[in-house]
Formats: structure tokens, C-alpha cells, sequence
């Protein structure tokens, strides 16, 4: 019994060192966070402090300072759970899409982008539940918390990439584009579990969508900012270890243009872009991925 204990410690060690650093160190923290809220002894509770709802955030701010001092929510709620299981389900979808991530864009780049990612779909989460607040006043109880808004975000960049996890499959002989999963995944995670945050996971697919077409690469920390960061001395021991992720020369994000083969062909040679509403029906999976590039050089 001991031997097979010992074995599967050993097991567990080496698939958690072998993740991506920040991805391995969100997960412990969250998993951490967890414990805390469940033990420290706050009224109201520490979730109801850090998780977002709309009402607590907008509706109830006195004034325009006290707004924004409650926009410390956008940067908390992505942390914290509400309840062991989802927390685990939570989890499942994110280490190994966040690994995925990181090592496409290097630890430090993915640190920052989830952090803003996390916050941008917040805001559009808020924009989402603020007109159905005032139908339906029961809805403005409700308090969203939780990694699901990157899992979401993370599947739905990934789901617009030409190469990405997702591709394109025929279902009954009908070809059924990659970017059209998350829809589904949506409306079944909707179907499972009814208690879970509808809003916030649409509002996930919505920030992946916007991302994928570069509306966010002006957010994205440069080239020579990155370069900086990790030449701090603080940062030396964390970029020795196996596990962090150094910047390359020049990132291909994962955006929906995406086809490495033919990189050095197409910045040669100019290419007509596609119309916005191309670009808008590409994020909903009615349109063609473009193989088109865009990075951080």
C-alpha cells in the first residue's frame, strides 16, 4: 500500500512540475485561495468581497470614486470559487488550455494577457448582466467568480486558430468549423449544469472572439518590455527553472491568422485584409480562417 501511495506521489510530482510555470503556480494559488475563504472567519464572507456582481460594483457605488475603487472586483473574481466542485471542473479546462497558452506566448506575456483578458471580460460580462438586472431583478443576486471566463477565452482563441486543437470535422457529412465548439460547449455546459455563470462564459467567448481578430493586441506587453522583465534581477531565479517559458526573438500569437508554414511568404508580399464584417462572422464560425499573421516583433 505504501509503495503504491509512494507511486503515485511521485506520479502527481512529475505531472505538476512538468506544467508550464505560471500555469502551475495560478493553479496552486487559486486551489490555496480556495482553502481561505473557506476558513477565514470574515462578515460578509471573503467571496462576496472579491466576487463580481454588477450591483455590487455599479449600481451600489455612491459616487464615481467609490465605482472605481470596487473596480478591484475585475481583478479578484477570476481567483476565487464558489464551491469545491467548481473549482475542480474549473481546473480541468485550465491547466492544460493554460499550458497551452503559455507556451505559445511565453510565461510572462501569459501572465499579463490573463490578467487582462480576465478583466476585459468583466467588463463585458457587467455590460452583459446590467440590462437583464433591470427585467429581471433576481438576476442582480447573482455574483460571478471563478477561472471559467479564461477557460472560455482560452477555447475560443484556440478555436479560432487555422491550426489550433479545434479543427474543422464533419458532422453527417457537414463541415462543422472549429470556432463553432464553444458555442456548443456553451449550451451544453449550460444543459449540465444549470447553475453556472451563463453570462460569464458567453462573455469568455466574446473576449476570445475579439482577441483572435487583434482588437487587443494594443494591451499586449512589447517586445523590449518583456525583454526588460526578465532581465531583472528578481526574475533570474524564476528563468533558470525548466519550467519557465522564455520569450522567442518574435511571437506568433494565436490569433485566427495562423499558418507557420507560410509565415516568411506572407510578410513578403502584402495581403488584402478582410472586411470587418469577414472578420466578425470568422470569431462566429461562418467565415474561412485567413492565414495572416501579427506578433510582437
Amino acid at each position: 500500500m505504501t509503495s503504491y501511495r509512494d507511486a503515485v506521489v511521485a506520479f502527481i510530482r512529475r505531472w505538476y512540475f512538468s506544467l508550464p510555470l505560471a500555469t502551475s503556480v495560478l493553479a496552486l494559488v487559486v486551489c490555496i485561495l480556495h482553502v481561505l475563504a473557506m476558513v477565514l472567519p470574515l462578515d460578509p464572507p471573503l467571496f462576496e468581497l472579491v466576487c463580481l456582481s454588477p450591483q455590487k460594483w455599479l449600481l451600489h457605488s455612491e459616487s464615481f470614486t467609490d465605482g472605481l475603487i470596487n473596480s478591484y472586483r475585475l481583478f479578484t473574481y477570476s481567483f476565487f470559487h464558489s464551491g469545491i466542485l467548481p473549482l475542480l471542473m474549473n481546473l480541468v479546462g485550465f491547466i492544460p488550455l493554460g499550458s497551452l497558452f503559455e507556451r505559445q506566448v511565453g510565461t510572462v506575456q501569459f501572465v499579463h494577457l490573463s490578467v487582462v483578458m480576465a478583466a476585459v471580460n468583466g467588463v463585458c460580462y457587467t455590460l452583459l448582466m446590467v440590462p437583464f438586472m433591470l427585467i429581471v431583478p433576481k438576476w442582480s443576486e447573482a455574483c460571478f467568480s471563478g477561472l471559467s471566463s479564461l477557460v472560455m477565452i482560452y477555447i475560443s482563441l484556440e478555436a479560432n486558430r487555422k491550426s489550433g486543437v479545434f479543427q474543422t470535422r464533419r458532422w453527417f457529412g457537414v463541415p462543422v468549423p472549429g470556432a463553432i465548439y464553444p458555442w456548443f460547449l456553451l449550451i451544453a455546459t449550460q444543459i449540465i449544469f444549470p447553475q453556472s455563470a451563463f453570462f460569464g462564459n458567453l462573455s469568455g467567448i466574446l473576449v476570445g472572439i475579439i482577441y483572435s481578430l487583434g482588437y487587443l493586441n494594443p494591451l499586449h506587453f512589447p517586445f523590449w518590455v518583456i525583454t526588460w522583465i526578465e532581465s531583472l534581477w528578481i526574475m533570474s531565479p524564476l528563468c533558470s527553472l525548466e519550467s519557465y517559458v522564455q520569450l522567442p526573438g518574435k511571437i506568433v500569437l494565436p490569433t485566427f491568422y495562423d499558418d507557420l508554414d507560410d509565415l516568411d511568404e506572407l510578410a513578403a508580399e502584402p495581403a488584402a485584409q478582410p472586411s470587418w464584417l469577414q472578420r466578425a462572422r470568422t470569431g462566429f464560425g461562418l467565415w474561412p480562417n485567413q492565414p495572416r499573421y501579427q506578433s510582437l516583433g
